[in-house]
């Protein structure tokens, strides 16, 4: 019973700890608006063209999944109805990062305005996908923290569903 309790516990932990994280990047998306963004900053891009004083997007380094990389050697306590949506979702923020990682370098920089656009345009685009597969894992987590409290606890030995 112990054991089984524990793990429960557990498992409603680690919902609750991934459900925070992207909790805090979906208010960041929700707040920055990447699809009004994105398209502001390819038509400054357009605009300044290529060449001497071309404009090349400043792009931070993305960190949304620390958390789950510390839970990931127990990702397979979760649920099933969560963790579908929970590795989409991370899969996402990892191809962002990846690809913010590509806008940094001076590649990305010397290309022709259209193309570093249209890059940012997809980066845009994804970090919009983002906020859809964030609020989809934020809905099963919570989904599956509720089913979990709603299971009934058993108090005592003598109060298990066999009546023994």
């Amino acid at each position: 019973y112990l054991t089984r309790a524990r793990r429960r516990e557990r498992v409603r932990d680690v919902q609750i700890a991934l459900a925070a994280e992207i909790r805090a990047y979906v208010a960041v998306l929700e707040r920055d608006d990447p699809a009004a963004y994105g398209a502001a900053m390819g038509a400054r891009i357009r605009e300044a063209g290529d060449g001497e004083g071309c404009f090349t997007p400043f792009i931070l380094r993305e960190r949304n999944d620390t958390l789950f990389n510390a839970l990931l050697p127990e990702i397979q306590i979760l649920p099933e109805v969560a963790v579908d949506d929970v590795v989409v979702y991370y899969q996402q923020t990892v191809a962002i990062a990846a690809l913010a990682e590509d806008m940094r370098t001076e590649a990305y920089a010397a290309l022709e305005a259209e193309r570093r656009a249209a890059i940012y345009a997809d980066y845009a685009a994804m970090k919009v996908e983002a906020l859809r597969l964030g609020e989809a894992a934020l809905a099963s987590l919570e989904r599956s923290i509720g089913r979990d409290e709603a299971e009934p606890r058993i108090s005592s030995p003598a109060s298990d569903r066999s009546g023994r």
